[in-house]
């Protein structure tokens, strides 16, 4: 038995701000969270959260502690994730009941979701390279092959992925889901468009069909994005420091600072509108210029799954998804392969920094994969 005791986080209020019910075990659950070990892959397969009454879905206040199970199995031998299985006490059902199929190299090639929503079935197959060529969600299972007339579940999709001789993504096709061919979007990335020798740099992605479009992309010389121009909204313009950190972000009118510490993590924000925000390990802390206020979160590493508890004691539990961005087991799914937008995570991402020259991107958009090549 493993387990994560309170001793192992600051509880103590940080920078004037006090978290509500600070004094009191039962408001984070007690003093630790079990962690029992398989005995075959001695791997994790049960973690158990306790949180207090809930106000929703997702957030709870300390009115009384009610319980989260996440159950882990894995695959004797190779010791990959089988199935994943999350339920709240006192709620019909379960939030995520997710079984993960494999191929002979160990790549996922379905995953199968059965909660209280229905039965969410994704298939992805791969080139002998093994990058992904299609991910879709099949209204049977992942035998045939995938077809817009055919798709099923909750939310379904269908994508096609095709790739560069150097090994970078060529296209990405969103198929139609009602079957209409005139419906689909094609995506087509190309690189080392502006001549200065940075062969992996994507520098557009130009979209065709149901959408038109072009994003343009410009790097500096040490490979950083310089700009990023959509073909609808407003352009932003990226600057980094001299140890590779990125110092600001402007969008439109509106920009964004950024301040390191010696080793380079986020410690201060400055967004617009006088929002600024103090980064203290698992505690941040955010002041509004404006009203005066202050307020903070704090994130918990529960291996697997984390925990985020607001200064007002509202309390949030974020499963993690070895296919997909983390989420909240009360919020739906988000694709992995076909949303745009990204996905909420829930802990602040990585601060960015400025990739090492030499090595390029594999068809991201992303700052924080855009290389020099």
């Amino acid at each position: 038995m493993v387990r994560l005791r309170r001793a192992d986080h600051d509880e103590s209020g940080v920078g004037g701000v006090q978290f509500a019910d600070e004094s009191k075990q039962e408001a984070f659950g007690g003093s630790s969270w079990p962690y029992p070990l398989s005995a075959s892959t001695r791997r994790n397969v049960c973690r158990v959260g306790d949180a207090s009454g809930p106000r929703s879905a997702a957030s709870r206040t300390p009115a009384r502690t009610r319980h989260l199970w996440i159950n882990n199995t894995y695959e004797p031998g190779t010791q990959l994730l089988s199935t994943s299985r999350a339920e709240r006490e006192g709620t019909a059902g379960v939030d995520r009941a997710v079984t993960y199929d494999y191929d002979e190299s160990g790549n996922v090639d379905s995953v199968t979701d059965a909660s209280r929503q229905g039965t969410d079935r994704q298939c992805f197959r791969y080139d002998n390279l093994q990058r992904l060529t299609e991910a879709w969600t099949p209204a049977g299972d992942c035998a045939a092959a995938p077809d817009a007339t055919a798709l099923g579940g909750p939310a379904p999709y269908w994508q096609s992925y095709t790739y560069t001789a150097g090994g970078n993504r060529d296209t990405d096709t969103r198929h139609d889901i009602t079957g209409k061919a005139a419906g689909d979007v094609t995506r087509t990335y190309r690189y080392d468009e502006n001549g200065k020798g940075q062969p992996n740099t994507l520098t557009s992605v130009s979209s065709a069909g149901a959408v038109v479009g072009k994003d343009a992309y410009t790097y500096e010389p040490g490979g950083g994005t310089e700009s990023h121009t959509p073909s609808a909204g407003a352009k932003q313009t990226f600057v980094w420091d001299s140890e590779g950190n990125l110092s600001s972000v402007t969008e439109g009118s509106a920009t964004t600072q950024y301040l390191y510490d010696a080793d380079g993590k986020r410690l201060i924000s400055r967004g617009p509108g006088g929002v600024s925000t103090l980064y203290l390990g698992a505690t941040e802390i955010t002041w509004t210029k404006a009203t005066g206020k202050t307020t903070a979160r704090r994130y918990y590493d529960l291996g697997g799954a984390s925990a985020v508890r607001q200064d007002d004691g509202k309390l949030s539990f974020v499963v993690a998804d070895p296919t997909a961005p983390a989420r909240s087991p009360s919020t739906p799914r988000r694709r992995p392969w076909c949303n745009g937008a990204p996905c909420p995570s829930a802990r602040r991402a990585a601060p960015c920094r400025r990739p090492e020259p030499g090595r390029g991107p594999r068809a991201s958009s992303a700052v924080r994969r855009t290389r020099q090549g």
